[in-house]
């Protein structure tokens, strides 16, 4: 792996809390969640991190693990698995400033995530999704590192 441009979030093992707004199509309404992410030591060239989602109102809790590899030239591989997707796959790139990555399963699963860092250490990130029958999720939030 070569340098991540001085991010800790992703890169480095730690638990990250953070929270923030989700959309969903058909509702002008904004559900307030909050998550917690865990993310794992390198092993094998690839870091796993497990991200648990509880929304306001909502009794269920979503847990999300992403894998990251081939982490090298600001790129890397990400896949994501929850109870409700198995093993979809996209790209990310990074930068000093930004971490982001695309989902492209055509025609069942698309979206992106973008986390920009601010100069606090705290990152505040943006993520659209929509699924096969054309439902979309907007979320907006802020992640900082716990100590």
């Amino acid at each position: 792996m070569d340098n991540q441009k001085g991010h800790d979030f992703f890169f480095h093992e730690g638990t990250w809390l953070g929270e923030g707004r989700v959309q969903f199509s058909g509702s002008a309404d904004e559900i307030k969640f909050y998550t917690k992410w865990q993310v794992g030591s390198e092993k094998n060239g690839a870091i796993v991190l497990k991200q648990l989602v509880e929304m306001q109102g909502i009794n269920e809790k979503m847990l999300n693990t992403y894998t990251l590899q081939s982490i090298q030239n600001e790129k890397f591989e990400i896949s994501l698995t929850n109870d409700l997707l198995q093993d979809v796959r996209g790209k990310g790139v990074y930068d000093t400033g930004k971490i982001a990555w695309e989902f492209t399963s055509k025609g069942i699963f698309e979206g992106f995530e973008i986390f920009e860092k601010k100069a606090d250490g705290t990152y505040q990130f943006h993520a659209e999704y929509s699924t096969e029958d054309l439902f979309r999720t907007v979320i907006d939030g802020v992640l900082w590192k716990k100590f």
